[in-house]
């Protein structure tokens, strides 16, 4: 097995540990904490933004939001402004609503009496979907990290990095992951 194959098993089982001990709760707050939650979110108004906008409620506020502004100046409708104020809105509701999220399922997965056979069993649940949320973010790392050197292929390095792991058996598992992996930036950016 090579180098890449064992840091990522190594990585997954750690996780996957780590996500069992912690529980669903702590562990989908840290996954959902820090400079990534803002990731969560940005991500969420750029993927159904649009699709939020679409609908006929919003859009008629949108466009009669950048009428009112081009009353004042022009440039301010020409800019679409009121879109700009739209997408800020959306992503601060989405912190919200994710905040909110957040604290009922830290509430519902880590019950306060673990003693009593209810608490027993919701306690095993919750350290199984740790684990399986835990493991899973480790995935989308990886995922991510992978799609962003598929970018990069006209690197020498990464060319020489892929025609290394391509050719070796050992390599199987990474190579797999590369080839058949759900992140594809060139769809997401418009580059096919």
């Amino acid at each position: 097995m090579d180098v890449y194959s064992i840091v990522f098993l190594v990585g997954l089982v750690v996780t996957l540990l780590l996500g069992y001990l912690f529980g669903f709760g702590k562990t989908f707050k840290f996954c959902t904490g820090g400079i990534i939650k803002h990731i969560i979110a940005i991500w969420f108004c750029i993927t159904f933004g649009g699709m939020i906008a679409s609908i006929p409620v919003v859009a008629n506020l949108i466009e009669q939001g950048n009428q009112k502004l081009g009353s004042y100046a022009a440039i301010l409708e020409k800019i679409n402004v009121a879109s700009w104020i739209y997408y800020i809105i959306l992503f601060i509701v989405i912190e919200i609503v994710r905040f909110i999220i957040v604290i009922i399922i830290k509430k519902v997965f880590e019950p306060k009496n673990k003693k009593s056979v209810i608490g027993g069993v919701r306690n095993i649940i919750n350290r199984v979907l740790g684990a399986i949320l835990f493991g899973g973010f480790w995935m989308l790392i990886v995922w991510f990290v992978l799609a962003v050197i598929a970018q990069l292929t006209d690197v020498a390095a990464v060319q020489e990095w892929l025609v290394k792991i391509t050719g070796e058996k050992t390599a199987a598992l990474i190579y797999g992951l590369y080839k058949y992996n759900p992140i594809d930036f060139t769809v997401i950016f418009g580059l096919k």
